[in-house]
């Protein structure tokens, strides 16, 4: 998804990648949906 050669270290910094895709994911969706 990100096009990273390795995983991210320590696990934090993969943990914080994967709540920063989540939240923008979740916030395009609150987007869209504000627009229908």
């Amino acid at each position: 998804l990100l096009g990273l050669r390795e995983v991210p270290a320590p696990d934090d910094a993969a943990d914080a990648l994967a709540l920063a895709i989540c939240h923008a994911n979740s916030y395009r969706l609150s987007q869209m949906l504000n627009h229908v």
